[in-house]
This record gives structure tokens, C-alpha cells and sequence, in this order.
């Protein structure tokens, strides 16, 4: 599997969240950014966030069941609606105020 841009890696998670999982294996150390991407809606069941930058990603309504957001850049992100079951995240003061700032 070749090296995806961004752009390609939206695409890919919006469409098949196993692949995408599988890239996030074989290039553990590149970059994610999905500075304000909208997954609303999306089912991302499982998805391999571990360091991305989700800074003001839309996930209303999204099923984020069992996501690892470890170590995720989550500031601001809207999570309304979502299901939020078995999230792996470790908190830190800034995703505690990012997710204080998402419920109200």
C-alpha cells in the first residue's frame, strides 16, 4: 500500500474503516490531519485516531464505538449526538476542557 495524502485518507476512513486501520499499522509514525473534517453521520466504529489532529471535527451523530482518540488532538470538536461507547482516550487538561467545551 502506497503512502496516502490527508485528503486520501479522509476518503478512505469515510469508506472503509478496517483499511484505513490497517494503513494507520504499516505508517504508525506519519502525520494524520483532519483539521475540521465532517464525519457526521459516519460510522467509525473502531477507527485508529491515535494522534491525529481532529481539531474542530464534526462528529455529530457519528458511531464512534470503541475509536482509540489516544493522544488525539480533540479541541473543539462537536460530538452531539454521538456514540461515544468503549472510546479509548488518555485525559489529559486539555481533552477534559475540549470535551467540557463539546457538552455545553
Amino acid at each position: 500500500m502506497k503512502k496516502l495524502n490527508d485528503k486520501e485518507l479522509l476518503e478512505l476512513i469515510k469508506t472503509n474503516v478496517e483499511k484505513f486501520n490497517a494503513y494507520r499499522e504499516k505508517y504508525p509514525d506519519q502525520k494524520i490531519n483532519f483539521e475540521r473534517a465532517n464525519f457526521e453521520r459516519g460510522n467509525l466504529e473502531h477507527a485508529n485516531f491515535k494522534k491525529a489532529n481532529l481539531e474542530r471535527a464534526n462528529f455529530e451523530h457519528a458511531n464512534l464505538e470503541g475509536v482509540n482518540l489516544e493522544r488525539a488532538n480533540i479541541d473543539g470538536i462537536n460530538i452531539d449526538g454521538a456514540n461515544l461507547e468503549g472510546v479509548k482516550i488518555i485525559l489529559t487538561k486539555e481533552i477534559i476542557e475540549a470535551i467540557k467545551m463539546a457538552i455545553l
